[in-house]
């Protein structure tokens, strides 16, 4: 359904009166009375200034939204945009950086021995059992 036709429903249903005589006492034609139909989330859906579509209503009669708060119509809820966040980048991207920290170097030498050690198990050829081992004596 489009906008402009969802627009004219609304305003054709807000002019409709129940009333005996077919005078409503308030209606939204009423220059003293600004109409609005605002969503769940408090956003308005129809207005006669059609600039205000899609805003938030608290930005646009904050204290009628005020009131509202205070009724239980609406609840105060605290939103973050976080596509709007850019993260900062700290690191440099020029290669003697590890220059100037040498004990970076000095933690990259050691992960690569214990890889290393770890990949060959260089751990049996410092510790052999010399009870397997057969020893051949020369007996004159």
């Amino acid at each position: 359904m489009k906008l402009d036709f969802f627009q004219r429903k609304f305003w054709t249903a807000s002019r409709q009166c129940a009333a005996l005589d077919g005078k409503c006492t308030i209606s939204c034609d009423n220059e003293d009375i600004k109409c609005y139909l605002i969503d769940n989330n408090g956003f308005i859906l129809v207005t006669e200034d059609y600039s205000q579509t899609g805003l938030f209503f608290g930005e646009v009669e904050s204290a009628v939204m005020n009131k509202l708060l205070l009724m239980g119509s609406f609840k105060r809820i605290t939103l973050y945009d976080y596509q709007a966040l850019c993260r900062e980048y700290a690191g440099n991207s020029d290669s003697a950086r590890s220059l100037s920290h040498p004990f970076s170097m000095v933690k990259w030498l050691l992960t690569k021995l214990v890889i290393f050690l770890l990949e060959f198990n260089l751990y049996s050829w410092w510790h052999v059992d010399l009870s397997k081992v057969s020893v051949c004596k020369n007996i004159p």
